[in-house]
């Protein structure tokens, strides 16, 4: 007879997933907010005009 040698299944490192995950979607976030400081500069140099 052969011998099957059955071995337990791996356990999947979920874990390590789901933070590989988080740091991509805070990493693109970052890289396509470029951190919101420019729309709020560009607001705060617009110069205001006073027509009486």
């Amino acid at each position: 007879m052969a011998d099957i040698n059955v071995q337990p299944k791996r356990k999947s490192s979920w874990w390590f997933w789901l933070v590989l995950i988080f740091i991509a979607a805070g990493l693109l976030y970052f890289l396509l907010n470029k951190d919101g400081r420019e729309s709020t500069d560009r607001m705060r140099t617009i110069p205001a005009t006073s027509n009486p």
